[in-house]
């Protein structure tokens, strides 16, 4: 089967689990190619994905020869579809102006890709995110007749809410990676077309970190994921000064990068906690990180401006190394983080109840012990990034029958 991803940006430091899903759905005999709306990739990917990169079609220039003449000649030849789409993506996305802007700047481009998916026979379009790339996969629907699918992340649904019913009705099937996430998409569709739906956990590479030999340091917290608010690591800095005043031998260790570097940098100052709280950057791998850790933290919160996790790789991956965990009860986390038995969840923004948790956790290693092993059981069993991207392919296989 000829398959088409088609993501804004490829590959993405915080999206390795669609590299790892492209790679599984070759492997399984598929003809898959990637296009990215983004010429761009991030310097901080994975070197294994090199050999997709090369393989990537990235956009051209928007006044690009080959662009211009893929949408003169799409205006030509189907004018109603093209003219038709595109004031369908204006006035639908008259609701969220940022995003119908996006979406008008990504529409020659998306005419562009649509054009090479028909020449080159591609059966079927798998998206993720349904924001900006699966609103370009149902305009290259629209006009080119290629049916597309599209997996519901976070960020993707929280942030940008224009027109989910209008992609999940063009949609030949849809996943998303947690209930919650579920239930949030049944607000805005229709009954109906809920039915086309299904919770699929993206996973992680939880059979190799399930072979991380563990040397777990005393007192060793660690963390990982994008420097910015929705992780709320500034809450962890804080659990981290209380942990000190209540006097325990507590170390903090937070890989990673992003925008709120400054900020964090500034508040573990005023704290005094500098020698207790290190934001080591991005790191090449992180199965030394996790094998030191004695626990796991991710204070998940909701955002001002909306946007928060689904269901975090990062935990799963900590989980998956037999790590014990705490996070927070935000979105899907507490259907991977099953408060006492999996690991720890607390409210979110509240340093306090952190610190909390941390310490019973760090204080009883046998009932640590026994979460980890839970959670790492749970996440073999359901959030297997090879299995969950064995049952994508099936879907995909079942609609071209």
């Amino acid at each position: 089967m000829r398959i088409a991803y088609l993501v804004s940006r490829f590959p993405a430091f915080s999206e390795t689990f669609v590299v790892r899903e492209v790679v599984e759905v070759r492997r399984r005999g598929h003809a898959v190619q990637v296009y990215a709306l983004k010429s761009r990739t991030d310097p901080g990917y994975d070197p294994s994905a090199e050999h997709l990169v090369r393989s990537t079609q990235y956009s051209r220039f928007l006044l690009s020869g080959p662009l211009l003449w893929a949408n003169l000649k799409a205006a030509c030849c189907r004018p109603v579809r093209y003219w038709g789409s595109l004031l369908f993506v204006f006035l639908h996305g008259l609701r969220t102006p940022k995003e119908c802007l996006k979406a008008l700047a990504a529409y020659p481009k998306t005419v562009y890709y649509g054009a090479l998916m028909a020449e080159r026979g591609v059966e079927h379009i798998h998206v993720h995110f349904a924001n900006v790339p699966t609103l370009s996969a149902l305009v290259i629907r629209r006009i080119f007749g290629i049916p597309y699918s599209f997996f519901a992340h976070a960020h993707d649904l929280y942030q940008f809410r224009s027109m989910l019913a209008e992609k999940l009705a063009g949609a030949t099937f849809a996943l998303t990676n947690c209930e919650f996430n579920r239930d949030y998409l049944a607000r805005f569709c229709e009954p109906e077309d809920m039915k086309k739906v299904s919770v699929l956990h993206c996973g992680g590479d939880v059979r190799r970190l399930s072979r991380v030999e563990r040397h777990p340091e005393p007192g060793l917290v660690v963390s990982l994921g994008r420097l910015c608010e929705q992780k709320g690591f500034v809450y962890l800095v804080e659990a981290c000064a209380a942990l000190r005043r209540r006097g325990m031998a507590v170390r903090f260790e937070v890989a990673g990068e992003g925008p709120d570097r400054p900020m964090l940098q500034q508040r573990i100052a005023e704290l005094g906690v500098g020698d207790a709280f290190v934001l080591l950057g991005r790191i090449p791998d992180i199965e030394s990180l996790l094998a030191r850790a004695a626990l796991f933290a991710l204070p998940c919160v909701v955002a001002g401006d909306g946007s928060m996790d689904g269901i975090p790789t990062v935990l799963i991956e900590a989980m998956a190394a037999k790590v014990p965990v705490v996070s927070t009860t935000v979105s899907g986390v507490p259907e991977l983080v099953r408060n006492g038995e999996t690991g720890r969840t607390v409210p979110a923004n509240d340093a306090e109840a952190l610190a909390d948790a941390i310490e019973t956790v760090l204080n009883d290693p046998e009932g640590a012990r026994r979460m980890a092993e839970k959670g790492c059981e749970l996440v073999c069993q359901s959030y297997d990034l090879h299995k969950n991207a064995g049952t994508v392919v099936e879907m995909l296989e079942r609609i071209s029958r």
